[in-house]
């Protein structure tokens, strides 16, 4: 179960997750070959997933959870 539908403000918690994503994305930069920072920045996909479905946009959402794998 999501833990987002118990988030009020979802706005917010995207600017969050957006912030870990940037910070996961250049872990991996630094070491693609790092397994942990690959696990890492696929939750933070499913994540924002997971805020898009909260939203309303099944589009993104969709498009998230696609690239979480």
């Amino acid at each position: 179960m999501s833990w987002f539908p118990m988030i009020i403000d979802t706005p917010t918690a995207r600017v969050w997750v957006e912030r870990g994503l940037k910070m996961r994305e250049s872990l991996v930069d630094t070491d693609p070959s790092n397994i942990e920072f690959q696990y890492n920045l696929a939750v933070s996909w499913e994540q924002l997933g997971e805020l898009a479905q909260a939203a309303g946009d099944t589009a993104a959402a969709c498009a998230w959870f696609e690239r979480a794998g």
